[in-house]
C-alpha cells in the first residue's frame, strides 16, 4: 500500500469518516504501508484488523488503526518507523503482536514525526531472535518512539535474542504501561541483554508501569540490564514503577551509569532540577525487590 505524491492510499475508511467491519490482510511474503511527506498509506476501520506476513510487517510514513482489536503476525520483523510522515500501529482493543524482531524508530529529521505502537485494551507481544530495538529520532524532542499500553496489561516475551534496547536521542525512546507490565528476556543460548540509555541520549530513555516485572535472563541463562544516563539535564534513563511493587532481575550484571549532564539539584528528580540520571526507582507504595549476579553503581 503505497502513497503518491498527490493523494494517499489505504485499505478501509478514510481518517475523516472510519468505517466498520474487520479487515484481514495475509501475505505469502512481505506486508508494507509506505508513505511519504505529503501523503500517508493506511489500513483503518472502526472494527479488527488482523495482518499476517510470512516475512516482513513494515509501517513507514503509513497509519494501522483499529477501533477493536488488532493481531498482527509476522514470521520475520516489523518495523513501524517514521521518515517523513509520524508513523502508528494502533489499537481500541487488545493488540497482539508476534515477530521474530520489532522496531519502532522516530525520524531523522523534522519535528513532531514520531512512531507508535499503541493498545488501548492491553498489549501482548512476543518477539523471537530479532529482539526489540526503540529508537528516538534526531530532528526533534517531539521526534520520539514508544511501545506504550493504555489498558489494564502489558506482556512483552522476549525469546532467543541477543538484546531489547530502550534508547533516546533527540526524541525520547520508552516501553510503557498504564496498567501493569511484565518485561521478559529469555533463551537458554541468547545473550538476553536489556539497554536503557545511551551516553549521547538528549531525551529520557524509560521503562515504565505499574505492578511492574522485568527479568533480563532466569537461573542458568546469560542475562544482564544496564541503564546509562544521556548527556541532557533532566533528561534521565531508566525503569520505573508508578503503583503496587517492582521487581527487577538479571541472572548476570545489573549496571547503572550515570550520565554527562550536571543537575542544579542533589537528586534524580527532574522536578528538581536532576542532572541525567541513570535509575530504577518505584513510586508505588509495594515492595521493591532487586537482584542480579552483579550490580555496579
Amino acid at each position: 500500500v503505497t502513497a503518491g505524491s498527490g493523494s494517499g492510499a489505504r485499505i478501509g475508511g478514510s481518517s475523516t469518516a472510519l468505517a466498520g467491519g474487520d479487515i484481514s490482510v495475509t501475505a505469502a511474503g512481505n506486508i508494507a504501508l509506505n508513505g511519504n511527506g505529503a501523503n500517508k498509506a493506511a489500513i483503518l476501520t472502526t472494527g479488527n484488523i488482523a495482518l499476517s506476513a510470512t516475512s516482513n510487517i513494515t509501517v513507514q510514513d503509513s497509519t494501522v488503526n483499529a477501533g477493536g482489536t488488532l493481531n498482527a503476525t509476522a514470521t520475520n520483523d516489523l518495523n513501524v518507523i517514521a521518515n517523513s510522515v509520524a508513523s502508528s500501529v494502533i489499537s481500541g482493543g487488545l493488540q497482539t503482536i508476534s515477530a521474530n524482531g520489532i522496531t519502532v524508530q522516530g525520524a531523522a529529521s523534522g519535528s513532531n514525526l514520531n512512531a507508535q505502537i499503541t493498545g488501548s485494551g492491553g498489549q501482548n507481544i512476543t518477539a523471537g531472535s530479532g529482539g526489540i530495538a526503540i529508537l528516538g529520532g534526531i530532528g526533534a524532542a517531539t521526534n520520539g518512539a514508544n511501545i506504550s499500553n493504555l489498558g489494564t496489561a502489558q506482556t512483552i516475551v522476549v525469546n532467543n535474542a541477543a538484546s531489547v534496547s530502550v534508547v533516546a536521542q533527540t526524541g525520547s525512546a520508552g516501553i510503557n504501561s498504564s496498567g501493569s507490565q511484565t518485561l521478559t528476556l529469555q533463551g537458554a543460548s541468547s545473550a538476553n541483554a536489556l539497554t536503557v540509555g545511551a551516553a549521547t541520549s538528549a531525551n529520557v530513555s524509560f521503562i515504565s508501569g505499574n505492578n511492574q516485572l522485568v527479568t533480563a535472563g532466569t537461573a542458568g541463562q546469560l542475562g544482564s540490564i544496564t541503564v546509562v544516563g544521556g548527556a541532557a539535564a533532566a533528561m534521565n534513563a531508566g525503569i520505573f514503577n508508578n503503583s503496587g511493587t517492582q521487581t527487577v532481575s538479571t541472572s548476570g550484571t545489573l549496571s547503572l551509569t550515570g550520565g554527562s549532564a550536571t543537575g542544579t539539584g542533589s537528586t534524580c528528580n527532574p522536578a528538581f532540577g536532576s542532572g541525567s540520571c541513570a535509575d530504577i526507582n518505584n513510586n508505588g507504595v509495594g515492595l521493591q525487590t532487586v537482584s542480579a549476579n552483579a550490580i555496579q553503581l
